[in-house]
């Protein structure tokens, strides 16, 4: 947990990732017609172009709010380990070890979400200079965070569960984007779009299966909000795709919520 923290701290606070070759990587260019006016409503500063693409933005935050929001995940990493390691009162039916289906072996939470910090820690790091390496680390951190929420299905799911997980679909979903990018060459525009479709598929398919508990997709939304706020001055298309995503991710909570 605290080296989840210290590195996320000390990304945020560094110039922007490097590409492979050494040089920054290609920026998020602005197109004509880009308007503003979110960002300044967010207190986000809108930059020239957006350096990394999606993930920098999430992982190097450029305003008070995207700053409130990375803090916000911190807390929840720390209280999430905190109350796993019994220092804080879990929430009734809350337990370390979830009670296995029949065909099924015991599945140590606090396991998982050491596993999913550290890949955490670790993928940002990596993935501008190795992008298939990087994504790698960031799949399976997803998956080792996103267990104990899916198994649990909304019954015994913390709020910090809740707030860590859709943390960690929208960067993992980011990361993706970034991957395309640097990888396989895909433009940088076509790269957010498809990984924002499989972020709010991501958010259907989850949110569905754990039901009532809302901060998941709640800080899906704040996630994908900080995207659109920064992208809207230089990138419409990715803002515009950013927003049916988050609208879908809104509607997917009204859906459960009655």
């Amino acid at each position: 947990m605290a080296l989840f923290i210290l590195s996320g701290l000390n990304f945020a606070t560094r110039s922007q990732p490097q590409h492979p070759t050494g040089t920054a990587p290609a920026p998020i260019r602005p197109e004509s017609g880009a308007v503003p006016e979110l960002a300044g409503m967010l207190l986000v500063q809108p930059p020239a172009d957006l350096p990394g693409g999606l993930a920098a933005q999430l992982l190097a935050p450029q305003g008070p709010v995207q700053w409130l929001f990375l803090l916000l995940v911190w807390i929840a990493a720390a209280a999430y380990s905190l109350r796993l390691s019994g220092w804080i009162a879990r929430p009734q039916g809350h337990r370390g070890t979830l009670r296995p289906r029949s065909h099924e072996p015991p599945f140590h939470e606090p396991t998982a979400l050491s596993i999913g910090l550290l890949m955490g820690a670790i993928w940002p790091w990596v993935i501008w200079r190795h992008p298939p390496t990087g994504m790698a680390l960031a799949l399976i951190g997803f998956v080792a965070v996103m267990s104990p929420l899916l198994r649990r299905g909304g019954k015994g799911v913390s709020v910090s569960l809740g707030v860590l997980a859709g943390w960690i679909t929208v960067v993992t979903c980011a990361a993706f984007a970034t991957f395309l990018d640097l990888n396989l060459g895909t433009p940088q525009t076509l790269s957010a779009l498809i990984a924002l479709l499989f972020c709010a598929l991501a958010a259907l398919a989850a949110q569905l299966r754990i039901g009532a508990p809302f901060a998941y997709s709640a800080t899906m939304i704040l996630g994908l909000l900080g995207i659109a706020a920064a992208t809207m001055g230089v990138n419409p298309m990715i803002a515009m795709a950013t927003t049916i995503a988050l609208s879908v991710v809104a509607a997917t909570l009204i859906r459960v919520a009655t």
